[in-house]
């Protein structure tokens, strides 16, 4: 039968009739991380997607001026990830899937100068692994191939084209409250995307994935 879902959602058919409905849990089925590194992959992945990502699109999506709470709130999860930063990548030696779409979700903001200015000036760490990531081959080839728009222009584009959770905060006419958004504290360390996203047959599969699927866009 067809996949049914929301025809704005990036899907990943996998070839045992399996879809994968996340981004991220589609990245990480792609790219699995080293077996010493799948906790912490998985933590930034579900950190990137139940709070840094809902508090970024409703800062972004706000015409008018932002409630100061929300900066606050958008400050403090920035201030953790230039925290964890120590090294050039968030887990381990090399890049991961959690850097991929940690930097993806931070394009719009830092590719605004005064997005970049009010929220970046003091996360060194944080504008120094930026920097670094955009610098790699395969990035910038990436780059040169999307051709993708910056700033705001960046994020609606996103949120035109995706389903969770940019445009649901984005498009729907009921804003999320302040209360809704996940706080820094918040997160369950011990629940991951794929927890939220898979069933048992295909997580398993997630750990030893001896085969690709195929991107579609419903």
């Amino acid at each position: 039968a067809r996949f049914q879902c929301p025809h704005r959602l990036p899907v990943l058919e996998l070839e045992s009739g399996e879809f994968v409905f996340s981004s991220n849990s589609a990245s990480r089925y792609l790219f699995p991380p080293e077996d010493s590194c799948c906790q912490a992959v998985d933590y930034w992945l579900e950190w990137e997607a139940s709070s840094l990502q809902p508090v970024l699109a409703f800062y972004l999506s706000t015409s008018s001026k932002v409630d100061s709470s929300i900066v606050k709130q958008l400050k403090e999860l920035l201030s953790l990830l230039n925290s964890a930063l120590s090294s050039k990548y968030l887990v381990g030696n090399n890049v991961s899937v959690a850097d991929i779409a940690i930097w993806s979700t931070l394009f719009p903001l830092v590719t605004e100068m005064k997005y970049k200015k009010e929220l970046l000036t003091e996360q060194i760490q944080l504008q120094n692994w930026y920097s670094h990531l955009q610098s790699l081959s395969q990035v910038k080839e990436a780059l040169a191939r999307l051709c993708p728009k910056q700033g705001l222009t960046a994020f609606q584009s996103v949120a035109d084209a995706t389903w969770y959770p940019a445009n649901s905060i984005v498009t729907q006419s009921e804003k999320p409250s302040r209360a809704e958004l996940l706080s820094v504290n918040s997160i369950d360390l011990g629940k991951t995307v794929l927890q939220e996203d898979l069933n048992p047959n295909l997580k398993a599969s997630l750990k030893n994935p001896d085969q690709k699927g195929t991107g579609k866009n419903q």
